[in-house]
């Protein structure tokens, strides 16, 4: 079974996003994101100049599920690179975050299933493998992440994201 998790992405809720660039470590990387009918759009260009590489879109969510959440389904059209949803939870130390890895397919919409086996804990690049299992019920940060070394244009389409009982 599955449930509207927390957003359904409409232009109202833009504002409530934050952009996360490289640039606060000296990167040259940009990035915006924007409503586009029942979507949003995360775009940008990623710069590998000054040690840059990445750029993110980050907003601060609520969880009003009952019953455990066994994974997350988003919603996306991308450009054929990859993506990374982050998760930050109440369980984390410090500002780390569970990171999950997801491929897209050119200008097609898709459905992408993460289960908690697909995450990963990060800070700053660094990966840890010593770390409790995610529970999706304390999330309190949700973030879109592109890092995947490749300089140039890139966007993200993004419908919903809902939660997998």
């Amino acid at each position: 079974m599955k449930h509207l998790l927390m957003l359904l992405l409409l232009s109202a809720h833009t504002s409530a996003w934050q952009i996360v660039n490289d640039t606060v470590m000296g990167g040259r990387s940009s990035s915006g994101i924007e409503a586009i009918d029942d979507y949003i759009r995360f775009s940008g260009y990623l710069s590998l100049e000054n040690n840059g590489g990445f750029a993110s879109a980050r907003k601060m969510i609520r969880v009003n599920a009952n019953d455990p959440i066994n994974g997350l389904e988003l919603e996306v059209r991308g450009d054929g690179r990859q993506y990374q949803l982050r998760v930050q939870t109440d369980q984390n130390i410090g500002r780390a975050s569970y990171a999950a890895d997801f491929p897209t397919t050119a200008n097609e919409w898709t459905s992408v299933t993460l289960r908690p086996e697909d995450f990963y804990l990060t800070f700053r690049g660094l990966t840890f493998s010593d770390y409790p299992t995610i529970d999706f019920n304390r999330t309190q940060v949700i973030s879109i992440f592109i890092t995947d070394k490749q300089t140039g244009p890139f966007q993200l389409d993004l419908k919903q994201i809902s939660a997998l009982n």
